[in-house]
């Protein structure tokens, strides 16, 4: 694309103040909205959806929909389809799918690794360390483990997310400038 010495991480710029804005809101929002788990998975989940509009790869090109694979206990109780009908990403239709064993995720763009994962989370992360494959966890015991963007929860209750920068560079994957300058970097 262009002229970067090799080994150099590109980080995408778009021109897109309303992704900041919305981003912003949604952090100053959530000490209000994040009093029951199900309305923090709600958060999390269009979460999800927005740093995965927000990422460049190359992987999507091949594949007829947008796949986000959920591995292990679905913390999401449904929210994942309600945002999967209304919206697309990349300019694709959604498919959600629930898998028990990280072999099951070929062909997704997305994994969320849920925090029942914990037990095989090097084995998980080892096998995609390397693919073009977007991870999100939730978990702080998966943070500086190789997941690309880990949810945490401040004492105030408000929703944050680290980014891995050296996994998301491994993996080829190029998260916009604006999700970086929000995130807490890790690495």
């Amino acid at each position: 694309m262009n002229n970067l010495p090799k080994g150099s991480f590109e980080i995408v710029k778009h021109n897109r103040i309303p992704l900041f804005i919305w981003l912003l809101l949604l952090i100053l929002l959530s000490p209000v909205i994040t009093r029951s788990q199900s309305v923090e998975y709600n958060v999390k989940a269009s979460l999800i959806f927005k740093i995965a509009q927000y990422t460049e790869w190359n992987s999507t090109q091949n594949s007829e929909a947008f796949q986000i694979a959920v591995l292990g206990l679905s913390p999401f109780r449904g929210e994942l389809e309600k945002l999967a009908s209304r919206f697309k990403i990349k300019g694709k239709s959604i498919k959600i799918k629930y898998i028990k064993d990280y072999k099951e995720a070929e062909g997704a763009q997305v994994l969320f690794i849920c925090q029942t994962e914990k037990k095989n989370i090097q084995k998980t992360i080892l096998a995609f360390q390397s693919k073009n494959i977007l991870l999100i966890s939730d978990s702080p015991d998966f943070s500086g483990e190789g997941v690309h963007f880990n949810f945490f929860t401040q004492n105030d209750e408000t929703i944050h997310f680290e980014i891995d920068l050296e996994a998301l560079k491994n993996s080829g994957l190029k998260p916009d400038l604006q999700l970086v300058s929000i995130g807490k970097i890790i690495h």
